[in-house]
């Protein structure tokens, strides 16, 4: 009995003390909150895909020797990472801001919007889908003024370390009272 409570306590200790890391959810969570406080600067550092992103992506392909390295990041370069990840954050500064001026003008009060749930266009098994990266659109379902709303965002990857990154976002549209897109 004493070695079972010993186990337990383990076990216990161990779940407790890990933190969580950061899943789609959470990154859900950050890119409507980068909306509600009106702050690019924090979608593109919580939410973005950046260059340091695909060289984990690269890096954890090397290391692990089932994983053949994808075509689309087998010839990166760093200088070449880094160039895409500021066009990206060029291109991805002027659809947020299109967005967001979009949604106020739909009627959004973003002080107020309130976190409903996500949703994934499928779920990728492992980082690598073929020869490729899998990626997945996802849907930040949320409210406001009695309206709901989902926010999509392109190009999500669930990365080695179980965070997830997007690309930019592809839109607001409203939803159903039920959180889904009409």
């Amino acid at each position: 009995m004493k070695k079972i409570n010993i186990v337990v306590a383990i076990v216990l200790l161990f779940c407790f003390g890990c933190s969580e890391k950061p899943g789609a959810e959470t990154t859900a969570k950050n890119a409507l909150a980068s909306f509600k406080e009106n702050s690019y600067e924090k979608y593109a550092k919580e939410v973005l895909l950046k260059a340091e992103d695909w060289k984990k992506i690269h890096d954890y392909a090397l290391d692990n020797n089932g994983e053949k390295i994808p075509g689309d990041i087998k010839n990166l370069t760093e200088e070449k990472m880094q160039e895409m990840e500021d066009g990206m954050l060029m291109r991805c500064s002027k659809q947020w801001k299109e967005f967001r001026r979009y949604g106020i003008e739909d009627g959004i009060n973003w002080d107020e919007a309130e976190f409903v749930s996500k949703e994934l266009e499928g779920e990728p098994d492992s980082l690598f889908k073929g020869s490729k990266v899998a990626k997945v659109n996802m849907a930040v379902n949320f409210s406001s003024k009695n309206n709901f709303y989902s926010l999509g965002l392109q190009e999500c990857i669930s990365m080695p370390d179980g965070e997830w990154k997007c690309m930019c976002p592809t839109g607001i549209t409203k939803s159903s009272s039920s959180g889904k897109s009409e």
